[in-house]
């Protein structure tokens, strides 16, 4: 760590990525992030200036979101991070579900996906003013700004990841999916995934969960030096 960042509270990473500067600040209360969009060409910030230009006053909670492409594990690999930290879990789709009582291709044929995607901000931006939860989305979560935005701001953004070949045979089991619904079902997935993709890339983390074993990308996320949480 460097020793430039430590004042009054400790530092536990300093780091830049896609254009931001982003700081984890621990300290008894516990742990906040701020992040900061860095100019082109504008060299590394002194850590305590960074601090204070963020507002950051100690004692922050945040919150964890996992994002991804339909069949990368988000539910599967949240359940258990979740019962790893200690912190309650909430699924967006089923919370949607639950809500809206009716299924997601349901609310997809009556309502449209203009519908979803309101209720899904509508749902985040409930979700980001509360502190220590984790929470997983939906794969099209990330295609508003405005979510994207308020999960910058209010927690980590762990993003998984999956060989594509892996993600075809996974949704095709699964058979619960509107926006692959029909036929050509690998053209689908391959335009989805080219449209979204440099959007997942925009995370704070990303993790491969190719190989199936979720223990094993667990044990990944928390080894992590970007993960608050051990």
């Amino acid at each position: 760590m460097n020793p430039d960042l430590m004042t009054n509270h400790m530092v536990g990473v300093f780091y830049f990525k896609n254009g931001y500067m982003i700081g984890l600040f621990i300290d008894k209360a516990g742990i906040c992030k701020v992040s900061a969009k860095i100019e082109k060409g504008q060299t590394r910030r002194d850590g305590a200036s960074f601090r204070r230009e963020q507002g950051y006053q100690g004692g922050c909670k945040l919150n964890i979101y996992l994002i991804g492409f339909m069949g990368t594990g988000k539910s599967t690999l949240g359940r258990v991070l979740s019962q790893r930290i200690g912190w309650p879990w909430i699924d967006t789709d089923q919370e949607i579900v639950k809500r809206q009582n009716r299924t997601i291709p349901e609310i997809f044929a009556s309502e449209g996906e203009a519908y979803f995607r309101d209720r899904e901000t509508e749902l985040l931006k409930e979700l980001a003013l509360r502190k220590r939860i984790l929470v997983t989305t939906g794969g099209g979560m990330v295609l508003r700004s405005e979510n994207r935005e308020l999960m910058r701001k209010s927690g980590i953004v762990i993003s998984l990841t999956a060989d594509r070949n892996v993600i075809r045979d996974r949704v095709a089991r699964q058979g619960n999916r509107p926006l692959l619904a029909g036929d050509e079902l690998e053209q689908r997935i391959d335009r989805l995934l080219k449209e979204r993709a440099e959007l997942y890339n925009e995370a704070d983390i990303q993790i491969d969960t190719t190989s199936g074993d979720i223990d094993a990308a667990v044990r990944e996320l928390l080894a992590n030096p970007a993960f608050p949480l051990r």
